[in-house]
């Protein structure tokens, strides 16, 4: 969380992920950003950096790899957001209604 003159201006909400024992996968554990959002009027002042920084240090302490989250690609600021924290596209996501 990420308060300003004690108002909260953001919070990331983090999961820590084990991958499943699969034998050909190499074990390892993600920090999931579940949620990132900083409020609008506080955008483009470094909030949502130093939560994902602090998102980062969660999960070193924790023992983690790597960090995932995942973005609608219509979020075009969203996605330079993470580019620009040091995330890139690794998969994508298909999905279709029934």
């Amino acid at each position: 969380m990420a308060d300003v003159d004690g108002t909260v201006a953001g919070f990331s909400h983090v999961m820590i992920l084990e991958q499943k024992n699969i034998a050909c996968l190499k074990p390892q554990t993600a920090v999931y950003i579940q949620d990132l959002d900083v409020l609008e009027s506080e955008r483009n002042k470094g909030i949502g950096t130093l939560l994902i920084k602090a998102s980062k240090e969660y999960g070193k302490k924790r023992g983690a790899d790597f960090m995932r989250t995942q973005v609608f690609p219509q979020n075009i600021d969203g996605l330079r957001f993470y580019e620009r924290n040091g995330f890139e596209e690794m998969m994508k996501t298909m999905e279709r209604q029934l």
